[in-house]
């Protein structure tokens, strides 16, 4: 069975479990976050959700990892379901919140519509999306660690 969930901006699937609204209201959280940093909309994108190893890793085809949380695929999130990426974090450490995660992926999409497809490099691109989920508030970067 195929769960689903639309919004006007993107669509959430879930093909394990039906979706929660704390999945949905992370996901309008994340994607709030990401149109006040940006002063944009995105592209109309889908989130699909993985409660297993094996459909996330199908999902995630050639570009699978097996410590990502979550992965942006063109116009897709690809993410790991709210346990799994709290059982990944014990494991890896990183991000320990599905609301963190979401936000995350979602302004690597945000990042494409307001830059455009440069290939920034990698520490940049991950640099910004964690600077959007995480705000500089909570970066706790002093001048001599550089």
């Amino acid at each position: 069975m195929i769960f689903k969930f639309k919004s006007k901006n993107y669509e959430i699937i879930d093909y394990e479990k039906p979706i929660t609204r704390d999945i949905i209201v992370f996901c309008r959280k994340g994607y709030q976050k990401n149109q006040r940093f940006f002063e944009r909309n995105s592209s109309f994108f889908k989130v699909i959700v993985c409660h297993s190893e094996a459909k996330f890793k199908k999902e995630m085809k050639k570009r699978y990892l097996p410590m990502a949380k979550g992965r942006t695929l063109k116009n897709k999130i690809v993410i790991r379901g709210p346990k799994e990426i709290i059982k990944c974090h014990k494991e890896l450490g990183g991000a320990k919140s599905f609301n963190g995660v979401i936000a995350h992926e979602m302004a690597h999409l945000f990042e494409v519509k307001y830059f455009g497809e440069r290939g920034e490099p990698m520490w940049l691109n991950e640099g910004l999306a964690d600077f959007v989920n995480v705000g500089k508030r909570k970066l706790k970067i002093k001048e001599k660690d550089f």
